[in-house]
């Protein structure tokens, strides 16, 4: 009986889940089109995170453990991976629109494996290569409006819809 009620939390965190990530571009773009800048967007993404993940823990009564000496590599990756994930595509946003944002965003598993290679030592396999290559050539056919795309191709937009997908891949 546990696993069945350990199983339903699981099926309902992952549509929660699904709700707050499908519906975040439609959010930042209202806070964007009020007026709000950028930076605003990224910092209340931020907050709003912070706040939903410490009220679980305390709901779940889960302790957070980590060693001391690890705290400098979590520092820094949340302010690459998320602080920069958060920033980036929320000027991504701001900039060119949400839906070609989260296109660049989806470079991120791209940037996932080949960082891995060189930082965890992972092997680049054969279907890693082809999708990594997949995912490059669909991102470039739609900046560049392939296929009666109606992107205007932006270059500043470009670069920081792609930092969102490294800090992402970092993240």
């Amino acid at each position: 009986m546990e696993t069945e009620k350990t199983r339903f939390k699981g099926f309902a965190f992952v549509f929660l889940a699904v709700l707050i990530y499908s519906g975040q571009s439609v959010i930042a773009r209202s806070i964007l089109i009020a007026g709000f800048s950028p930076l605003l967007l990224a910092a209340l993404k931020l907050i709003s995170g912070f706040i939903t993940l410490s009220i679980m823990i305390r709901v779940m009564r889960k302790k957070l453990h980590f060693d001391k000496k690890d705290l400098s590599k979590w520092l820094v990756l949340g302010i690459v991976g998320g602080a920069g994930f958060a920033i980036t595509l929320s000027y991504s946003f701001s900039i060119q629109g949400a839906s070609q944002g989260i296109i660049y965003l989806y470079t991120a598993p791209a940037f996932t494996v080949v960082l891995s290679h060189f930082y965890l030592k992972e092997k680049i396999t054969k279907n890693k290569l082809i999708a990594v290559l997949l995912v490059l050539l669909g991102t470039v056919a739609v900046a560049l409006g392939a296929g009666g795309s109606s992107f205007e191709f932006n270059f500043i937009g470009f670069l920081f819809g792609i930092g969102s997908g490294i800090s992402y891949g970092i993240f």
